[in-house]
């Protein structure tokens, strides 16, 4: 009997993507105080294409200027219709549709790879059944050899006289030695069907791991585009004196989008960088201050200054 080639399933190892990352902030600090009165703003322009009208907006905007007022303990914004001190804007440019497009990539690809990853757990249900299958065929081998072995020493002390030669012998013999022969046949049947499944479930595991390098190879293209767009920037302030004007450029979220309009409304009421990465007012946005719910001693220090005035 021939053995059987025997599989050895490569552990499903998939790169899985975030679209974290820094995004760059604007810069412009203003030398006013913010404190004496409300600064006055007015939502001026809300791209059709992203998905939040001015209702929507307006909420956005008040949660972001509530973080500075609350540290301030006084009102430090006002919505007007007419005449306003800041303008806010929300651009669609070019980079929030290849946001767009590569939040709709990465959710396809996380789709593709959990169906990927349910084919993977298939092929392995598989390959144990096999493994079962050909246990218990190897198993089967081993009875047959151990009764081939009896019956060789049964012909063996016939021929030698060692036992009566009766026809009742003769014919159990002869009985034996069909059975014997027809279960060959019916092992080498068996291997032969055994070792044509071993080369199906080796094609199926190459074709699996040709699908797995590819979802690798994309979600490494996906990374790659996504660190080139960290670079661009989210949104910026500009101003002088108590007038100004804020355009946000990107965002993916709606917090996201508050963390940004928070940033910008420092730098309109005055407010530079600070160096402490988990603060509003720090340069770049990343996974460590782009959910920010409160202000850092950072952030409030550089207000209490600015108040100061």
């Amino acid at each position: 009997m021939s053995g059987l080639g025997r599989l050895f399933p490569v552990a499903l190892s998939l790169t899985l993507i975030g679209l974290g990352g820094s995004v760059l902030f604007g810069l412009g600090a203003q030398t006013h105080n913010p404190c004496q009165r409300p600064l006055a703003y007015s939502i001026t322009e809300v791209d059709a294409r992203y998905d939040i009208d001015r209702d929507e907006l307006g909420r956005q905007i008040a949660e972001a200027a509530s973080l500075w007022e609350e540290a301030a303990g006084r009102s430090l914004f006002r919505r007007v219709d007419d005449n306003p001190e800041l303008e806010i804007r929300l651009v669609y440019g070019e980079l929030q549709g290849h946001l767009e497009r590569q939040r709709d990539s990465h959710e396809e690809l996380k789709q593709e790879q959990e169906r990927h990853r349910e084919r993977w757990d298939a092929f392995r249900e598989r390959v144990q059944r096999f493994e079962q299958r050909w246990e218990e065929h190897e198993q089967q081998v081993t009875d047959y050899e151990q009764r081939q072995v009896s019956f060789e020493r049964d012909v063996e002390r016939w021929n030698r006289g060692e036992v009566e030669r009766t026809a009742q012998a003769r014919e159990r013999l002869k009985s034996e030695q069909e059975e014997l022969q027809q279960e060959a046949v019916t092992l080498n049947d068996r291997a032969a069907q055994l070792r044509n499944r071993s080369a199906q479930l080796e094609q199926r595991q190459n074709q699996l791991l040709a699908e797995q390098q590819r979802l690798n190879d994309h979600a490494d293209r996906l990374r790659s585009q996504a660190e080139r767009i960290q670079g661009f920037q989210a949104g910026e302030y500009e101003g002088r004196g108590r007038e100004g004007r804020i355009t946000v450029y990107q965002f993916r979220d709606r917090q996201e989008l508050r963390t940004i309009l928070a940033h910008e409304l420092g730098h309109a009421l005055g407010i530079g960088h600070v160096d402490d990465r988990r603060s509003v007012m720090y340069p770049t946005m990343s996974e460590a201050n782009r959910d920010a719910s409160s202000l850092s001693r950072h952030d409030r220090a550089a207000l209490r200054e600015v108040c100061a005035r």
